[in-house]
């Protein structure tokens, strides 16, 4: 007698079964959510309308900490694509600091929204938090060590794990191209205006974005600086850096001479070091420094 494939046993079951698989899925799961819609037209419709799924997909983006990118609206991006889009191109992939891994560490940063309420709604309203987490990401960051003017999606990239690889972008590690990545929030609870200081840079530029500050949204304030030039207190700052934190924290031993012939602009700065800190406007600062580079 031959077996009956195990997929066929599976639909065969009632919608009841279908339904508790799908309820004991975690609301955080995008990925697995994502790839049983997909599984076959019966266990989509489990998912209701198209009204009904787009309220679901919003609040699984957001519970697995995804936001908005480029000009979207929270209100007006269809959530259903977004959440499509994200597993499809970026469910799978095996960086350390993307993929599944991402989406399920982004989850335990932002634990359930119901929980946060409070806090949220402290951070949504400009009030000062005691406590915020930053995105763990952010220390993968690099940017293209040329002195050439880069179009913003084609500057920031991941980190790859291995050294060996040449400093050459790799296409896949250009964070354009991570969709979840991306979206992921900046910090933990999401909030909406943020500041940036930039070791040897005077100004912290702000930027914001009502739905929750992203990486996307970083990448492109970091890129805006990039060509700025380094004046002699900039320069003084780099090396007083140096100096207290040791050469073990940069790429090479500096010199004076040395500062002062290789930084000409920000982005001669992540040839060997890079620290920022984030804070929200209410003036409480999230002063862990990290990401040297």
């Amino acid at each position: 007698m031959s077996s009956i494939p195990k997929h066929v046993v599976f639909l065969s079951l009632p919608n009841e079964l279908l339904i508790l698989v799908k309820e004991n899925i975690p609301e955080w799961d995008l990925r697995t959510h994502v790839c049983y819609h997909h599984s076959c037209v019966r266990i989509a419709k489990l998912y209701g309308d198209n009204k009904e799924q787009e309220i679901f997909w919003r609040r699984a983006c957001w519970l697995a900490g995804l936001g908005c990118i480029r000009d979207e609206q929270s209100r007006l991006v269809s959530w259903t694509d977004v959440a499509f889009h994200c597993i499809a191109r970026d469910g799978f992939c095996n960086h350390p600091q993307c993929g599944g891994a991402l989406l399920e560490r982004n989850a335990h940063l932002m634990e359930t929204e119901d929980a946060h309420l409070h806090k949220l709604m402290m951070a949504f309203n400009y009030t000062e938090l005691d406590e915020v987490e930053e995105q763990p990401l952010l220390e993968w960051l690099e940017y293209s060590k040329e002195h050439q003017d880069f179009e913003p999606e084609a500057d920031g990239y991941l980190r790859p794990e291995s050294e060996d690889i040449a400093e050459a972008i790799v296409p896949d590690l250009l964070l354009a191209n991570h969709p979840i990545a991306c979206r992921s929030f900046v910090t933990f609870p999401p909030l909406p205006l943020l500041n940036i200081s930039v070791l040897a840079l005077e100004r912290s530029p702000t930027f914001q974005r009502e739905s929750g500050i992203t990486v996307w949204d970083f990448n492109m304030s970091l890129h805006s600086l990039m060509q700025e030039d380094l004046q002699t207190e900039n320069l003084a700052c780099l090396y007083d850096f140096y100096l207290r934190y040791g050469p073990g924290q940069t790429s090479q031993h500096w010199s004076t001479m040395g500062v002062l012939q290789n930084f000409y602009v920000l982005r001669d700065v992540f040839k060997a070091l890079y620290v920022h800190n984030l804070s929200s406007p209410s003036s409480t600062s999230v002063q862990n420094q990290y990401g040297l580079l």
